[in-house]
């Protein structure tokens, strides 16, 4: 059995950060998300993307 590699975790919040604009972008030529486009893009931008980007970890602190 393996076990997961060295920084995994980076890994993971790197999937789900790219996860999460793969979404807006798809939301985004939909009328009907627009308002979801505007609740969530902030909060994802300010408090896992910005974090990710300073090598600061969201989910295994």
């Amino acid at each position: 059995m393996h076990g997961l590699p060295l920084g995994y975790e980076q890994l993971v919040e790197g999937y789900f950060v790219g996860g999460m604009l793969g979404t807006f972008s798809c939301w985004v030529a939909n009328p009907s998300m627009q308002d979801a486009l505007t609740q969530r893009v902030p909060g994802t931008a300010s408090e896992y993307a910005a974090r990710y980007n300073r090598g600061n970890s969201f989910w295994f602190s």
